[in-house]
């Protein structure tokens, strides 16, 4: 099948081959963990220094993981990072997309995407790591808890990507992303109002 264009060259379109995707993991066979995949086609445009990861990295993933602190923590992943949260989303991402489990996020031109990479990464920089407490099995099954998909939301709202997020509907069962990460986990003021609104 072709990987261009996200496997459907007929209908999309992607003349660089460089795009961002949502991203779906499968966990415990019914769960599915969302992360948001980049292959920047404007590299040039994008602050890597602020992304904390080094100058020109060609690809990567971004998300939110539950460690062993049991408190939801931010993730960048890359090749050869000693960050190993976001291991598994970066390091299957081509199978999922071959599965079915990832949607291009379309219409964006190459600036457009690095504003979104660095919003984003603006985000994660600026998010507390020890102010959200994943949540239990029970809140989790019942959807009242936020988790990974709830930070993958959040960036999506505060990157004005919602629109493309809500229209991702990966297999199994996406708990928490409709939920947004509570405004007072983030530092600065400007991203807590972005996360209210």
């Amino acid at each position: 099948s072709y990987s261009y264009a996200n496997g459907n060259p007929i209908t999309l379109k992607d003349p660089t081959g460089l795009f961002g995707e949502w991203g779906g993991r499968s966990i415990a066979g019914f769960g599915t963990h969302q992360y948001v995949y980049w292959k920047p086609d404007r590299p040039d445009l994008v602050n890597y220094a602020a992304l904390g990861i080094p100058a020109g990295t060609k690809e990567f993933t971004m998300g939110f993981y539950a460690p062993s602190s049991g408190y939801l923590e931010a993730g960048i992943y890359y090749p050869g990072s000693e960050n190993t949260l976001g291991q598994s989303d970066f390091a299957g991402h081509d199978q999922r997309r071959s599965l079915g489990r990832t949607m291009e996020i379309g219409g964006l031109s190459g600036e457009a995407e690095a504003q979104a990479i660095n919003t984003m990464g603006g985000a994660l920089g600026d998010y507390n790591n020890s102010s959200v407490i994943y949540p239990s099995t029970g809140a989790t099954l019942r959807g009242t808890g936020v988790n990974s998909n709830s930070g993958i939301n959040t960036l999506a709202n505060i990157a004005n990507l919602q629109s493309s997020f809500n229209s991702f509907n990966p297999p199994g069962w996406s708990s928490g992303a409709n939920l947004l990460l509570p405004a007072q986990s983030f530092n600065s003021a400007s991203i807590q109002k972005q996360v209210t609104i």
